[in-house]
């Protein structure tokens, strides 16, 4: 065997290599692949995946791969070829190339240096694999973590806003409690129960502040009324009542650890501002590729001093409090990619807000 050593020249019909044999390789390869001209940027032989001219006139990589008239140049689209003009080494780069339907494909280009006998760069063989999938697949996940980080943010918030909130509320029930103690033990057991339902609440905030659990996607219907039962055990004197939608049955939408609280804080507000008889209506309808829930009581209304900026940081109904209640609430259904609003209520209503959470 001789020590020469032997050139690649995909254009020779006879040589030392068989030629058929690179044709059928190259044909049958699983990627774009195509061998180009580092001079002249033409492409001198490719696959079935690439396709070129079938005229005479030999069709450049960039005329292929972008339907344009230059290079690819600059930071969205570095030219591989040039990179291995430059260096003599394999390279690499992410491209947005138009595919034959005119749609854009995102694919990693790769150029590897062919050299003759005289180690001078003779062909490029350039490959993509289109990675359209994978690319969109991590901007779900990165999607997907920019939402926990968003909901870790709250958490010191919540802490401070809600766990203070819940410590006032057993404090409260249990100095009513050793007032009316003598006089009515069975409201007595009541505010024992609330202030206990209170508790179980705090306790199972700061179990999810600890751990990581995974959180499900949510029946809304169930959703919604598993949170009414336990807002109503907690809060003395509280009734609400949940309508949904038949529509609703078996929909989903995207579960969080955090939703919980935006319909607890609004029942919480119903009962500070509704009277001795709070009664809160939760309403869930289908709206397209969304749920729109309808929360209302029937106290006095939001006043119209506040109104406009009732969601923001620190605004507050109550003459003392933190007022984050509804500023968190908004920051929680954004996070889950949904809105809270407060609307105009009819006739009869007091405070009525719309929530709108996307369907799974």
């Amino acid at each position: 065997m001789s020590g020469k050593k032997q050139s690649l020249d995909p254009t020779q019909q006879n040589g030392d290599y068989d030629c058929e044999m690179l044709q059928e390789i190259a044909a049958n390869f699983p990627h774009y692949f195509a061998v180009i001209d580092p001079a002249t940027y033409e492409i001198i032989q490719s696959n079935t995946l690439l396709k070129t001219s079938d005229g005479q006139d030999r069709m450049k990589c960039y005329e292929v791969s972008h339907q344009s008239g230059q290079p690819c140049s600059g930071d969205l689209h570095p030219c591989p070829l040039l990179d291995v003009k430059e260096t003599g080494k394999i390279a690499r780069s992410v491209h947005e190339h138009i595919s034959e339907c005119g749609e854009i494909e995102i694919v990693q280009v790769i150029g590897v240096p062919i050299f003759d006998s005289g180690s001078k760069l003779k062909y490029v063989i350039e490959y993509c694999m289109n990675i359209t999938d994978l690319v969109e697949a991590q901007r779900d996940a990165d999607i997907q973590l920019q939402r926990q980080h968003r909901e870790i943010e709250l958490y010191t918030s919540l802490l401070r806003h809600d766990l203070g909130n819940d410590l006032g509320g057993i404090v409260s029930s249990l100095e009513i409690v050793k007032m009316v103690m003598d006089e009515d033990s069975a409201e007595a057991i009541e505010f024992l129960n609330a202030a206990l339902a209170i508790s179980t609440r705090m306790d199972n905030l700061l179990r999810s502040i600890r751990s990581t659990p995974i959180v499900e996607d949510e029946d809304i219907g169930k959703y919604l009324r598993r949170i009414a039962k336990l807002s109503e055990d907690a809060m003395v004197g509280l009734k609400i009542h949940v309508q949904i939608d038949e529509n609703l049955s078996g929909v989903l939408v995207r579960g969080s650890r955090l939703l919980p609280m935006v319909f607890e804080n609004l029942f919480r507000n119903a009962v500070q501002h509704a009277g001795e008889t709070p009664i809160v209506t939760v309403q869930a309808t289908p709206m397209e590729e969304s749920v729109q829930i309808l929360v209302w009581d029937n106290g006095p209304g939001v006043p119209d001093a506040v109104r406009d900026q009732l969601f923001a940081r620190g605004a507050s109904t109550k003459t003392s409090g933190g007022g984050l209640g509804l500023y968190l609430s908004r920051r929680i259904i954004e996070a889950c990619d949904g809105s809270i609003v407060l609307t105009e209520s009819e006739e009869g209503k007091g405070a009525q807000f719309r929530v709108m959470l996307p369907i799974i």
